[in-house]
């Protein structure tokens, strides 16, 4: 969500009133805050939109900056950063929404916002083309002394440096991620400066150069002495960055073992989706939205099908059969390579509108599972299990984390 209008509309009063007072939005002791919500948004909006430039931009840059956390990633993120800290846990359990969680934390504490940010730039990219996993065979504290940081910064500007002519400027900071019993290093480096356009206190647009910044990240697990890396560049950037963690900060020096990660059955799929006793979920469609082929001789090249969006109950594999009857692709030698699964549930009584998730994933083992709320991710993991594209996970199953829900999964009481 970015447009302020609807962050107003969203987010209680009382709340709303504590970020405005915490901005010094002087109008904001002129508002009859005993209106009801839809009067005290427009009210709210309005006073926004004829303040003057400075806080109406101030207001709204710090609104859409807050938002960041404002979904299921950003909710797991606020309390893997604030589960150390039993009031503010309280607090975010009694708001409303997610909407409203980010922007609290945003001003009330603005430290861990920042932290936050961090935990759910892991997490958001952890089951991507970015993510890898390594055991490390070690089990032992961090060392995160001035000293240590400083050569860890020092070695990735060297690396940097060599490969892309970047990263004389580094930073390394620390992150306890209090659910998993982890520690995640997060990673700052010098891009190359750009020249990119804005607009000036004045409208007037013109180029102003900047400094951007890369950034990586690596998460340590104390318990099994895993580590998990999200970097760009391929596999020498993730090898470097594990190498250098176990040098700097756990005092031993490695050879890199990825571990290999687990990939989805996805040729399962065409023996089509079935959920036992469907109904109990308030489900009223599942349908395989679209398909990617491979062919399997080796030629390359890829096949898609996708279902018409507006009809749930068009699926990719009826439209393969009616229009490819003769060479259809789930008959014939070619690898499911990808694949988008629809769960569309009835609607809610006294709503016209009905909810739907839109299951994305690769063969390779990339998916969009951890972007959704803890509910439903644990009902549509169980969903996977069933259509047997991935094994029922065992006890002592050595990653330490997948795209299934772990046990110490935050979730507040009032999440949406």
């Amino acid at each position: 969500m970015s447009n302020y209008k609807q962050i107003v509309r969203s987010v209680p009063a009382q709340t709303m009133r504590q970020f405005l007072e915490s901005r010094q939005f002087s109008s904001a002791s002129t508002v009859d805050w005993a209106l009801e919500e839809p009067d005290l948004a427009r009210v709210l909006i309005a006073l926004i939109d004829v303040a003057g430039a400075d806080d109406r931009n101030r207001l709204i840059s710090d609104m859409h900056d807050a938002v960041h956390l404002a979904d299921a990633i950003g909710d797991r993120a606020i309390r893997n950063v604030c589960q150390n800290d039993p009031k503010a846990i309280e607090h975010l359990s009694n708001l409303e929404n997610p909407i409203e969680r980010a922007l609290w934390l945003y001003f009330a504490h603005p430290e861990k916002f920042e932290d936050g940010l961090e935990a759910r730039y892991f997490d958001d990219r952890k089951m991507s083309a970015s993510a890898k996993c390594f055991d490390l065979k070690h089990i032992g504290e961090v060392n995160r002394g001035e000293t240590a940081r400083k050569s860890l910064a020092a070695d990735i500007s060297a690396f940097f440096l060599k490969r892309e002519g970047c990263g004389k400027s580094v930073e390394v900071e620390f992150l306890d991620r209090w659910l998993e019993d982890s520690i995640q290093v997060t990673i700052y480096v010098e891009d190359l400066a750009n020249n990119r356009p804005e607009f000036d206190e004045n409208g007037t647009l013109r180029r102003r150069r900047s400094h951007p910044a890369k950034e990586l990240a690596l998460v340590y697990f104390y318990k099994t002495g895993f580590a998990e890396t999200v970097a760009s560049g391929g596999k020498d950037y993730h090898d470097k960055l594990v190498t250098l963690f176990a040098k700097h900060m756990l005092g031993i020096s490695l050879k890199p073992d990825a571990v290999k990660a687990e990939t989805y059955k996805l040729g399962n799929l065409k023996n089509g989706l079935c959920v036992f006793e469907q109904a109990t979920f308030g489900i009223e469609s599942l349908r395989m939205k679209s398909l990617t082929f491979m062919p399997l001789d080796g030629a390359g090249g890829f096949l898609s099908i996708d279902a018409p969006g507006k009809d749930i109950h068009a699926t990719a594999d009826d439209w393969a059969a009616k229009y490819l009857p003769h060479d259809n692709p789930l008959k014939n030698p070619f690898a499911i390579v990808q694949a988008a699964i629809g769960v569309h549930f009835f609607p809610e009584s006294g709503k016209k509108r009905r909810r739907s998730l839109m299951l994305k994933f690769t063969k390779r083992g990339m998916s969009n599972l951890q972007h959704f709320a803890e509910a439903d991710r644990k009902m549509l993991y169980g969903f996977m299990v069933e259509w047997g594209l991935i094994a029922q996970p065992v006890a002592g199953h050595p990653a330490p984390s997948g795209p299934g829900p772990s046990q110490n999964d935050g979730q507040f009481k009032a999440a949406a």
